[in-house]
């Protein structure tokens, strides 16, 4: 058991230091190429807009601002492709403001503003709020190119993308796809919290009974995980900080070992596993551990930030697919087997079978349909939901499970921690 906690902590450990992408941003990008990627974002149908500060040397001159959008193939089309910087910026049209020309004097777009300063030895564009509307949310991919530069590029800028009015904490700076998940987040830790706090209750009980078992204590661990992702994830989406996709992980994790203990009747019918149950659960779990570290391993290596990544559309998502219906599929033979040796449990695993067959099955089903059929532009936020929905209910089904009510047929501890 401390040899899978170990595991659990430093895994969450390790990914603490992940960011999150803030939709504001600022920097210089140099560059020996004549059209380079700069950023991309989500704009909502109605409430988008873009506004930005350009500044750069007038050798440099003319640099532009192109805007590539999300229509099938057309992004794919001049992204990391052989066509020349010209025909990459024919495909767009100037006057649906998808291109432009940062020089003095541009009266082409209104709204713009460009002139020298600095003795006329830097070239400094300020734009005004550019609206967004279209019929659905888009991705729009940022560029800065210049065909004509011997140079490459070179260029200081500011950019805002927001979907909402300023001071909106809810959708200013939000993605499309990500709107709504602070508030998803938000719901559940509340209701996480009471869960949490309803589940020491009943181990304060418990204790007094001395059946406060190890996979009791296991299952507030991964409450506890649970409850500080969603605190964190809110924690980002309010100032973009440290991701809590790694704590959500190891939450999952507990909640497996869990039920795979509880499968094979530890703490219920037996207080000590058999050396080929605890290699079972030994390498499952580390099997688990090296997928989840491999998922956000090559996203954080290998993720191209010109396209919309989905971390479980690679290798590492398609093994850790295949290892949850494997630890599915071990539960289910490991509960079956305990039932049928136990019948007067049945009480108890009946619902604990049905109820987490169907969980661990929807674990990959859930990632499966995200990566083959949702849009990109709402992907992330419709993931949020259901993970969020799932792991609710999974720690609320065992809570109810082991309530420590005179009325409840399935309570499962009849081992006292003495014995």
């Amino acid at each position: 058991m401390r040899f899978h906690l170990i595991i659990l902590a430093i895994y969450v450990s390790c990914f603490l230091m992940f960011r999150t992408e803030g939709k504001y941003i600022s920097g210089i990008l140099k560059s020996d190429s004549d059209w380079q990627f700069l950023t991309k974002f989500c704009f909502s149908p109605s409430s988008g807009s873009l506004q930005f500060n350009m500044k750069y040397p007038v050798p440099y001159l003319t640099q532009n601002m192109l805007l590539y959008w999300d229509k099938r193939n057309f992004w794919e089309s001049v992204y990391k492709t052989d066509l020349t910087c010209t025909e990459k910026e024919s495909k767009l049209t100037p006057s649906d403001l998808q291109l432009f020309r940062l020089r003095p004097g541009n009266n082409d777009i209104p709204g713009l503003d460009c002139k020298t300063v600095r003795n006329g030895s830097q070239l400094q564009c300020n734009s005004q709020k550019f609206s967004f509307n279209s019929a659905r949310p888009r991705w729009w991919y940022i560029v800065i190119s210049n065909c004509n530069t011997r140079n490459g590029l070179l260029i200081e800028y500011e950019m805002w993308m927001r979907n909402g009015e300023i001071g909106n904490i809810f959708r200013e700076h939000f993605s499309a796809d990500e709107i709504y998940i602070l508030e998803f987040n938000i719901a559940f830790f509340v209701l996480q919290l009471v869960l949490l706090i309803l589940a020491a209750l009943v181990a304060v009980r418990l204790r007094r009974k001395q059946l406060l078992h190890r996979t009791y204590k296991l299952y507030l661990l991964s409450l506890s995980l649970t409850l500080l992702s969603t605190l964190f994830c809110c924690i980002t989406y309010l100032s973009y900080g440290s991701t809590a996709a790694a704590l959500q992980s190891g939450g999952t994790l507990a909640q497996q070992l869990l039920v795979l203990l509880l499968g094979l009747g530890y703490s219920v019918t037996c207080g000590r596993l058999p050396a080929w149950a605890t290699a079972l659960i030994s390498a499952l779990l580390t099997a688990l551990t090296a997928g989840y570290t491999a998922l956000f391993a090559v996203e954080a290596a290998s993720a191209d930030p010109g396209l919309v990544y989905w971390r479980w559309s690679s290798l590492p998502g398609y093994c850790l697919i295949g290892l949850q219906l494997a630890a599915c599929l071990a539960f289910a033979a490991c509960a079956g087997r305990t039932l049928a040796r136990h019948r007067a449990k049945r009480s108890f695993y009946g619902p604990l079978l049905a109820v987490y067959t169907v969980w661990q099955l929807c674990l990959p089903a859930g990632a499966a349909v995200c990566a083959a059929w949702v849009p990109a532009f709402m992907r992330a936020r419709v993931a949020s939901g259901i993970d969020l929905c799932l792991m609710f209910i999974a720690q609320l089904a065992f809570l109810l499970l082991a309530w420590p009510a005179i009325g409840n047929p399935c309570f499962p501890y009849d081992l006292k921690t003495s014995q």
